[in-house]
């Protein structure tokens, strides 16, 4: 219950402070805030108002086996994108 309200206020500050973009950091913090089990990395197709939703692999020691580069080039072409850069 305590992650739901925890949510739900993080995502009422999102929705004010409106950012280009909420990257997580490891699939577990998304999972817990979007509250679906199945999330892959890059885009996500929900939002919180006009913010898109991306996954980036856990920068984690314990999840090295899981890091790409890839991944945080998407983002960082994301970010230029929404920053009209």
């Amino acid at each position: 219950r305590h992650q739901a309200s925890d949510a739900a206020r993080l995502r009422a500050r999102l929705e004010a402070v409106a950012p280009l973009v909420v990257a997580f950091n490891g699939k577990r913090a998304a999972q817990q805030f979007i509250g679906r089990e199945r999330i892959g990395f890059g885009m996500q197709p929900e939002t919180i108002g006009v913010t898109p939703l991306f996954v980036a692999p856990s920068t984690s020691a314990a999840a090295r086996a899981f890091w790409d580069v890839r991944v945080w080039h998407e983002l960082a072409q994301l970010v230029r994108a929404r920053a009209g850069s």
